[in-house]
């Protein structure tokens, strides 16, 4: 695009609400979808991915989309896939309080997802594909697992090794909490958006100067 590195600045969307801080750590019941349901946002992959896994763990899957009858026979195919339709965000939280870890399988450019900053503010680790800001959003082997988009047998690998190490889980969550960067936090993100501003206005006046 021709615009220096150091005139783009990157704002994340910021947590509304309290973040949900560890009193006792228990592995979760499931992993969790949510998002459309269309191709570009990855459930197939994921769909593919988990029928592969065959897990002891289901899979709850959230929202709505062109593929939802495709999701619904999955789900009749598999009493371990579970289609829950679309939820209120109270709700959508409530099942994050309970799961694994989010999947967000997206293979295409992404704003920055606000459904995985929702997911740290309940200590939820995150496995995504590293496409554009969900790679920025994930810190792989920090709050989550990231894995080639739309590569069905790496985002299987990635399930596996939750399922298998509860103590690098355990350790996910903790790092939520711990490196949880305080900008994603509202007053703090509104300030660094002010400072945006701030540097703009003073390198146009520097140039006009």
């Amino acid at each position: 695009m021709g615009i220096p590195a150091e005139k783009i600045y990157l704002k994340p969307n910021f947590l509304q609400g309290e973040t949900k801080w560890l009193e006792t750590i228990d592995f979760g019941k499931y992993y969790l979808f949510v998002g459309r349901l269309e191709t570009e946002k990855g459930i197939l992959n994921l769909l593919n991915a988990y029928q592969n896994l065959k897990s002891e763990y289901p899979l709850y899957i959230v929202g709505s989309g062109s593929l939802q009858s495709v999701v619904e026979q999955y789900a009749s195919d598999n009493h371990k896939i579970q289609y829950l339709g679309q939820r209120t965000r109270e709700e959508v939280i409530q099942y994050m309080q309970g799961a694994i870890a989010l999947i967000f399988p997206s293979i295409w450019y992404e704003g920055f997802p606000l459904t995985i900053l929702e997911a740290y503010s309940q200590s939820l680790p995150v496995i995504g594909s590293n496409i554009g800001s969900v790679s920025y959003a994930i810190q792989n082997g920090i709050t989550g697992l990231t894995y080639p988009a739309g590569d069905e047998k790496a985002l299987k690998r990635a399930l596996l090794s939750i399922e298998n190490d509860r103590k690098d889980w355990i350790d996910l969550k903790k790092n939520i909490l711990n490196n949880l960067d305080e900008i994603y936090f509202v007053d703090n993100n509104i300030s660094f958006l002010v400072e945006i501003y701030q540097r703009i206005v003073k390198d146009y006046y520097c140039k006009e100067n």
